[in-house]
């Protein structure tokens, strides 16, 4: 960040040192002592912003690419859940948008589709083409809102992101998860796996949330989609709650020994446990809104990868009727 704290001085410092289109802008100043941090942030988000703006002559010429990606990089990405992650992804595909301006978005966004080799040589798939163009996009679409870079209209309005289909075949029955923990032998990780079957959480959500043993609720405060999270123990794993749930490696390591032993497909991984309770409220007569409150999905849109189930669990209905009671 380009504001820091001066002790000796009793007040928050902006400096702002970088080179943008091959000049180099330096700007220091001492800001008023009477502001706090989040001040002082908002001070630096809009300098910046204006100095990037002016550097790059957003409005009047084509901003470069890598320069929003700059800001995003310092200024987002840092507050991200998954910002290392991001991180990564965007500098995998900076040869394609190096200097780039914006007007260029359209067609990195189809060579990074066209050309999909990842870096073991083998070719990507769909999923994560879809993130890393997703990340340039909102690299481009943050520097541009919160920054004033790239005019009025909205610079990522023709890029196009490659369709993927998540529909989630691949799941643990509860006949299944009982074998798959039966099977372990190390306790924390045979906990955990009723946990994820019976509260239909992504581990890190588990692994980090509040536990009330008295109010028996769990509480997640961070979530994937960033929304606060509340929901009831279920009944049948409250004395699991009681055990302190494994590192995500060591649980995933006994649960692939085990799914080995028991001959379940490969694809069958731990994050199949939670495609497992939405397979178990749609099959005892929930609907994809009760599998969006439960998972704690954002979208709707993101249930419908179970629509398939849902079908089936009708197709069995329908089946049923005129049948002799």
């Amino acid at each position: 960040m380009p504001i820091y704290r001066d002790k000796s001085r009793s007040c928050w410092v902006f400096e702002f040192d970088r080179s943008i289109n091959r000049q180099q802008i330096r700007v220091v100043k001492r800001l008023p002592k009477a502001w706090n941090n989040a001040q002082a942030t908002a001070y630096d988000i809009k300098t910046s912003g204006e100095l990037y703006a002016q550097a790059t002559g957003s409005g009047r010429s084509d901003p470069l690419i890598e320069d929003a990606v700059a800001i995003y990089l310092e200024h987002r990405v840092p507050g991200l859940k998954h910002g290392i992650e991001v991180a990564r992804a965007l500098n995998l595909i900076l040869p394609f948008y190096q200097g780039r301006p914006f007007s260029a978005l359209a067609d990195i966004s189809k060579a990074i589709q066209l050309r999909h080799i990842g870096e073991d040589g083998n070719p990507l798939a769909p999923a994560t083409l879809k993130n890393r163009i997703a990340y340039l996009r909102s690299a481009v679409n943050f520097a541009w809102k919160h920054h004033g870079i790239g005019g009025e209209a909205k610079p990522t309005a023709r890029m196009t992101v490659p369709q993927v289909n998540n529909m989630s075949t691949a799941f643990y029955s509860r006949r299944q998860m009982l074998e798959l923990a039966s099977q372990v032998k190390h306790r924390p990780t045979r906990a955990m796996i009723r946990k994820l079957w019976y509260q239909g959480k992504r581990y890190t959500e588990l692994a980090e949330a509040v536990i009330d043993h008295q109010a028996q609720t769990i509480t997640m405060e961070t979530s994937k989609n960033g929304d606060a999270d509340v929901q009831p123990i279920h009944p049948k794993v409250r004395s699991a709650f009681k055990v302190n749930p494994p590192a995500y490696f060591s649980a995933r390591y006994y649960v692939d020994q085990a799914r080995k032993a028991l001959k379940f497909p490969a694809d069958m991984t731990i994050h199949k446990l939670r495609h497992g309770t939405a397979t178990a409220i749609l099959s005892s007569g929930g609907g994809l809104v009760d599998v969006q409150a439960v998972l704690n999905h954002r979208s709707p849109a993101s249930a419908m990868r179970y629509a398939h189930i849902m079908l089936a669990v009708k197709r069995q209905a329908t089946a049923r009727i005129g049948r002799a009671a």
